[in-house]
């Protein structure tokens, strides 16, 4: 029987288990959620214009940073699921800071290179 001290309540306590942190599962719970608010206050976010000139939104955690274009994450939200990498989201108006859901729209890569009058590679 190992002696171990609970991560949570820092109460001593005696377990057969080589992996136990803590001394019963109400401080496990409980740890877990201290952890998890801590993690959410350590979260920033902010929202800035990248190089192509499309607002994206960028967050900072304590592990890494984020960033996610503004206009597909709003369209995910629009239709209920992730984008595929095959569908670009199009500015009706052509205005890449204008990201009302009625500006934007679902397509093909064909299909936006014949709206913008593009060639085909």
């Amino acid at each position: 029987m190992a002696r171990k001290t609970c991560r949570n309540c820092k109460k001593h306590y005696y377990t057969f288990a080589h992996c136990s942190y803590y001394c019963c599962a109400e401080c496990k719970k409980e740890y877990n959620y201290k952890q998890k608010i801590k993690t959410l206050n350590s979260i920033r976010a902010k929202i800035k214009l990248d190089k192509d000139g499309y607002l994206i939104l960028s967050v900072e955690t304590a592990k890494a940073d984020k960033f996610f274009k503004l206009h597909r994450l709003l369209m995910e939200f629009s239709v209920g699921r992730k984008l595929k990498p095959s569908e670009l989201v199009h500015h009706k108006n052509e205005n890449k800071t204008d990201n009302s859901f009625s500006n934007l729209m679902i397509v093909s890569r064909k299909e936006h290179n014949k709206i913008h009058g593009r060639r085909l590679k």
